[in-house]
């Protein structure tokens, strides 16, 4: 997905942000996409994963980590 087409799915679902890892070679990239409201920071990245720190408007705070593997194990 090129970055044309996450901004037009981004303003479709009307989320309040995302974060992408580019990809490397011809995987897609890795996103992840939250509501507004949501405080979101990222911890580390690479490209196969997304590790964030979630903060809710009611202070509550958790991490979220989005990985990409290889589906072909043998």
């Amino acid at each position: 997905m090129t970055v044309v087409q996450m901004g037009s799915l981004v303003w479709r679902l009307g989320v309040g942000g995302v974060l992408c890892v580019p990809s490397t070679g011809f995987s897609g990239d890795l996103c992840i996409l939250w509501k507004t409201g949501l405080q979101v920071v990222l911890v580390s990245s690479s490209s196969g994963n997304i590790d964030a720190q979630v903060t809710f408007p009611n202070s509550f705070v958790t991490r979220i980590i989005g990985f990409y593997g290889n589906p072909d194990l043998t």
